[in-house]
């Protein structure tokens, strides 16, 4: 298709999507766009199915809610694209770029094309050939695809490394050679899923289905995956820790609740010091009135949570999502250090906030005192007597 003739079809669907006359939705099902520019292009809804747009260019374009079904993507261009909700069913994406792009909530399953341009999701449909939504060798660095299906999804060798995969359908995936390094698989359906020299360092699965998967091959510690089911192991767990507190390690096992799933658990008024809770989900956890001294929260999903008067002085929470939640009269401050006759060395540990997100969250009369903000993010957040004395706030997001 000829530049002049494509560039026609692009202002009539901006004129469509602005409901200005003469608009009309751009339908190019089954065109050869190889190679095409439509970077920056607002193509939400449009119809691109069977096309090929191998190679194109398409990084910033809005893509929401498209028709990309069976389309041919490879080595396309889609860096910080927005393909949310699209249908990119057995669409191809081998070696796309897709590094900090959104595909969240979109349907990357099977599909077939036939003959007419009747879509199937049949195995065997007459007149079309399975095929499953292929990204083998795709570049996903960062990219957020919270919600998205990629039920069977061919995905080996993806660099997905801090990617959202947050609540995704992998079931029956082939993630053979991915890097999914600091990935966010929490809440997915992994049942199934093809592991085989992946890499998982830092990778997080609180929550996550793992039907047919051995734990310790995506970095669960069996004992956490156990938590979950079994509040009485989870009691041991919390005595042991507290002896551990109470004698300076002497007695009793530090508690490690890495990547567990502790949805809705109370954990109020309890001696938590110390604890790791990275890549945890803790979404409407009650943490009232707890002790949480230098606890490790990197990562973890707090959302809804309660930590009214709980005293987190000294923790590590960088990358924790705290909206929504409540933390009234909560101490995130900076911890004097002191030798060992108790005099102060006028040195202190800063509480690590880093990138954290208080979207919405209730921090009335809290005390932030010292604590590293960098990068986090206030908005919306009630600030009312909140104490931010001393504080990094460098990068960090407020409503004013």
């Amino acid at each position: 298709m000829k530049p002049a003739e494509l560039q026609r079809h692009v202002r009539s669907h901006a004129a469509w999507l602005n409901g200005l006359p003469g608009g009309r939705r751009l339908d190019l099902h089954g065109a050869d766009l190889a190679g095409a520019d439509f970077a920056g292009v607002d193509l939400t809804r449009a119809c691109l199915a069977g096309a090929n747009l191998s190679n194109a260019a398409m990084s910033q374009a809005k893509l929401a809610e498209a028709d990309l079904f069976a389309a041919n993507l490879a080595g396309a261009k889609l860096q910080k694209t927005d393909l949310s909700r699209a249908d990119v069913r057995g669409a191809s994406l081998r070696e796309a770029e897709l590094e900090e792009a959104t595909l969240s909530e979109a349907d990357l399953r099977a599909g077939v094309l036939m003959s007419g341009w009747e879509k199937s999701k049949d195995k065997d449909a007459e007149g079309g050939t399975t095929g499953r939504a292929d990204l083998t060798s795709a570049k996903m660095r960062r990219a957020n695809l919270r919600g998205a299906k990629l039920s069977g999804a061919m995905l080996s060798a993806i660099d997905a490394r801090d990617a959202v995969l947050y609540h995704c359908k992998l079931n029956h995936a082939d993630l053979t050679e991915a890097d999914l390094t600091d990935a966010d698989l929490r809440g997915a359906d992994l049942s199934y899923a093809r592991f085989h020299s992946t890499k998982i360092q830092g990778m997080l699965v609180a929550g996550a289905i793992l039907a047919g998967i051995d734990v310790g091959a995506v970095g669960i510690d069996p004992a956490a995956e156990e938590i979950k089911a079994n509040s009485e192991r989870l009691t041991k767990m919390l005595d042991s820790h507290r002896e551990w507190v109470r004698t300076v390690g002497k007695h009793g096992k530090r508690a490690n609740m890495r990547n567990a799933d502790l949805t809705d658990f109370d954990l109020s008024h309890r001696e938590l010091s110390g604890v790791d809770f990275s890549g945890s989900i803790l979404v409407r956890a009650k943490l009232t009135g707890s002790s949480l001294q230098f606890a490790n929260f990197s990562r973890a999903d707090l959302q809804d949570a309660d930590l009214t008067d709980a005293v987190l002085d000294g923790a590590r929470m960088p990358r924790a999502d705290l909206s929504n939640a409540n933390l009234v009269r909560t101490s995130i401050a900076a911890v004097i250090i002191k030798d060992p006759s108790g005099k102060t060395t006028g040195a202190s540990w800063a509480s690590n906030l880093t990138d954290a997100v208080f979207c919405a969250a209730d921090l009335t009369e809290a005390n932030l005192r010292g604590a590293n903000l960098t990068n986090s993010d206030f908005r919306g957040a009630k600030l009312e007597k909140t104490v931010f004395t001393d504080t990094k706030i460098d990068g960090a997001k407020f409503d004013y």
